[in-house]
């Protein structure tokens, strides 16, 4: 979306981030584990902290689903919101290992934003290691997303959406069939050729 702009000033091309292509995901759907909704990012930065905030206010307490909610210097404020949610648990500053397991053993990862402000990492971690995902359409880019994910943006259709998911097993094939749409956009060695070609 930044191109238009910088196109006045000299010749513009755009690289999509580059990311860690050799997660190899366990795909853990037997009955006995754990299924829980996932929302991570930095808490200490403003826009995930009110993103946080909204899902404990306007989805958490519909819903019979466990939410977990993972990242670094959460506010006191923000851990005693999540503290008052019986089916919210936030964990505050966790190690990488820890936030990994999270973002692999989560069965929907539910992606908010208020603003558009470009592609996430996030969202491109989640799209490689996790399983279903769930994001609002501020955080789709162009529209590339919604093959790859659920966009949706009211409460009471999120809410929907993930007791639909929480059903749905995340199966080799689905994400064999994700991972090829996401190749299109998101190759390393694609990209880093590009890269060299415009050099």
């Amino acid at each position: 979306m930044d191109i238009p702009h910088f196109e006045q000033y000299a010749p513009t091309f755009h690289i999509p981030p580059f990311f860690n292509g050799d997660v190899e995901n366990e795909l853990i759907n037997d009955a006995e584990s754990r299924r829980f909704v996932l929302f991570h990012g930095n808490l200490s930065v403003q826009e995930n902290d009110v993103a946080a905030r909204w899902i404990i206010d306007k989805i958490a307490p519909g819903s019979a689903v466990q939410f977990v909610i993972a990242g670094k210097e959460p506010s006191a404020s923000l851990l005693a919101k999540a503290e008052k949610q019986k089916n919210v648990q936030l964990y505050n500053s966790p190690g990488q290992d820890i936030m990994d397991q999270l973002i692999r053993d989560a069965h929907i990862h539910l992606l908010i934003t208020n603003q558009q402000t470009g592609i996430k990492l996030k969202l491109l971690n989640a799209l490689q290691s996790g399983k279903h995902i769930i994001i609002n359409s501020l955080m789709d880019d162009d529209g590339i997303f919604a093959d790859m994910c659920s966009v949706v943006d009211k409460p009471v259709d999120i809410s929907s959406k993930i007791d639909e998911l929480m059903k749905v097993d995340f199966t080799a094939e689905l994400k064999s069939q994700r991972d090829k749409k996401f190749n299109r956009y998101y190759n390393n060695q694609r990209n880093a050729k590009n890269i060299l070609d415009l050099l």
